[in-house]
């Protein structure tokens, strides 16, 4: 197998399961109580869901080709990200909804790689897999879009805090604006 796939397919463990533990962890944060219409929970739920099949069945899968992804592997998830550092409790609905969504994007375009290396290296079984993985992964991360952008229309619902420690992050972005606005002037 080549480099490349090697790593790629470790990575694909790694992100797969970043993205079931943080989007099923946002669920809950977004819909403590129960769904919130428009909130994008039940998205994040059914993505964690899949994100945690395809862990489950890549595994198998790469130790088939003599690769094991681990805990090793799974570890690197905590500190290789596709969204920025920012903890979901310091964001706004919609900011954490919005930041979420990298991780479905960087998992698909990995899925996709893994399946254009596994189709150049003969493996029609790993390709083909790739192919349901996105199928199936595209959905939830489509309906979550959606719900990001709809939130749009339910501004108050959008700028929701995840908890009470955001409005220090309130408190922030009105001395960046004063900041500015006092530069401006200058």
């Amino acid at each position: 197998m080549h480099p490349a796939r090697r790593r790629s397919l470790r990575e694909l463990g790694a992100f797969a399961r970043q993205m079931s533990d943080h989007w099923s962890a946002l669920s809950e944060r977004l819909d403590p109580e129960g769904p919130k219409a428009g909130s994008g929970a039940k998205a994040l739920a059914d993505g964690a869901l899949i994100a945690s099949e395809i862990l489950t069945a890549v595994r198998p899968m790469a130790s088939a080709r003599d690769l094991e992804i681990g805990p090793a592997a799974l570890g690197a998830g905590r500190l290789a990200r596709a969204r920025p550092p920012v903890p979901d409790a310091a964001l706004e609905h919609n900011q954490a909804l919005r930041f979420a969504l990298l991780d479905a994007e960087h998992l698909l375009i990995l899925i996709e790689y893994v399946g254009a290396l596994s189709a150049t290296e003969g493996d029609p079984e790993l390709a083909e897999a790739c192919a349901e993985w996105k199928a199936s992964l595209q959905k939830p991360a489509r309906a979550a879009r959606r719900a990001a952008i709809a939130l749009g229309k339910t501004p108050d619902l959008a700028i929701e805090p995840l908890s009470k420690g955001q409005k220090i992050g309130y408190l922030l972005g009105w001395l960046g604006e004063a900041t500015d606005r006092r530069r401006k002037q200058s």
